[in-house]
């Protein structure tokens, strides 16, 4: 009897990723000020399912289920609250909408302006949360311009754990970039709560903010249709749903693509969460196509069917190479 109360009411601090379903990339976007050619073709982004395993038959359920993977709460909010996670998740999605069109743009040859680095989110305890602020424009790292988010990441992982270095920085509505010097954070910091913490074996260096591509103000003006779906995995497919939507003919020749990935202002893609998950569910929908992240190919080529053909890009030109191998540019006059 005791055991089944524990079951019932211990609360079990876990999410359950599940398969979640695909929705049309396609039929998502739309444009008021561009000549159209409304897709018939499906190009697919995919989601997972997230569910909080309130009690420990929950989390037994979950564990159980072959399709399911579990993740600590502090991981899967990524050291937020759960509120400050699905803020910040509805900011990455409108982020990568945005990136996506201008990646379509920039593939369709319209003449765009320079990306930047934006201040999406703060984890708590990290250094920058004294000197940064969310919507905050990071514009050099050391001393170098950084126009991309890989750049400010990359210029912070070269760097020491306790290394002080000098950030440019925007402030939110400002003109004017100042000059900030930030004393970099450790991932093994004794703050940060352990399922996020790694090792002192492991430790790397900290600035402790979420990044995001910011491309400003586009003179194309793409509407989005996903409701509540948040989160950056989509920029892939809907980078090639606005080429789509933008040019006449089917760019898949018909044929249906499940798609997922991030995708930066230089085309590069990226790593998504809940690989397995998205592989089961293009399955269900009977996808005879996906695309996925080049470093995470093995993983999703691993629980794929033969019937599911797992297809790796690094890059929206890559992308567009396997779903539309005769596509070329379109004249602009």
């Amino acid at each position: 009897m005791a055991a089944l109360l524990a079951m019932t009411f211990v609360s079990a601090p876990y999410y359950a990723l599940y398969p979640g379903d695909v929705y049309s990339a396609t039929g998502a976007v739309s444009s008021d000020s561009e000549p159209t050619y409304e897709p018939m073709s499906l190009i697919g982004f995919v989601t997972i399912s997230a569910h909080q395993t309130e009690t420990l038959w929950e989390l037994v359920v979950a564990y159980l289920d072959g399709s399911a993977t579990l993740q600590h709460e502090d991981v899967f909010n990524r050291g937020l609250t759960p509120q400050e996670r699905r803020n910040t998740d509805a900011r990455l999605m409108t982020r990568s909408q945005d990136v996506s069109v201008y990646v379509a743009l920039a593939e369709l040859g319209y003449p765009l302006p320079d990306p930047q680095v934006i201040v999406s989110g703060l984890i708590p305890c990290m250094p920058a949360a004294d000197h940064i602020a969310v919507g905050d424009v990071i514009t050099s790292v050391g001393g170098e311009p950084t126009s991309e988010s890989a750049e400010v990441s990359a210029a912070v992982r070269s760097r020491a754990v306790g290394e002080l270095v000098e950030f440019g920085i925007r402030p939110s509505g400002e003109t004017e970039s100042v000059l900030v010097e930030i004393r970099l954070g450790s991932s093994a910091d004794e703050c940060i709560d352990p399922p996020a913490r790694t090792t002192v074996e492991e430790e790397r260096p900290l600035l402790g903010v979420i990044l995001a591509n910011d491309v400003g103000d586009l003179e194309v003006d793409i509407d989005f249709a996903t409701g509540n779906i948040a989160g950056p995995s989509a920029g892939l497919a809907f980078a090639l749903s606005v080429v789509d939507l933008l040019t006449p003919g089917e760019l898949t020749a018909g044929s249906p693509v499940a798609v997922t990935g991030t995708i930066s202002p230089d085309g590069t893609v990226g790593n998504v969460g809940g690989i397995a998950q998205k592989v089961r569910a293009a399955e269900r929908r009977n996808f005879r196509m996906m695309l996925v992240p080049e470093g995470q190919y093995e993983e999703a080529a691993a629980v794929a069917s033969q019937a599911l053909e797992i297809v790796e890009v690094s890059s929206m030109s890559e992308a567009l190479d396997a779903v539309a191998p005769n596509w070329s540019r379109p004249e602009r006059l």
